[in-house]
Formats: structure tokens, C-alpha cells, sequence
């Protein structure tokens, strides 16, 4: 799941526009989901 988060944020260091993401895997529940929207844009 690390690269799923990290290589977002890769994408929105290198641009300055919004950038919008599919994490879905299709395995995992609400705190995946969670961590995967939070982890990108917050601390």
C-alpha cells in the first residue's frame, strides 16, 4: 500500500494543479481508505 500512497504524492510535488488519485485496491476497508486519502495531503 506504500507505493499506493507515495507515488501521489509524488504527482502533486511536481504539479501545481489538483491532482485526483484512484487508491482503490479492491482489498481493504474503512482504514485503508482513510490513511490512503490523509496520507498524501496531510501530515
Amino acid at each position: 500500500m506504500s507505493e499506493v500512497v507515495q507515488v501521489p504524492g509524488y504527482v502533486c510535488d511536481a504539479v501545481d494543479i489538483p491532482v485526483m488519485a484512484d487508491a482503490d485496491t479492491g482489498y481493504g476497508n474503512a482504514i485503508s481508505a482513510d490513511r490512503s486519502v490523509r496520507r498524501p495531503t496531510g501530515p
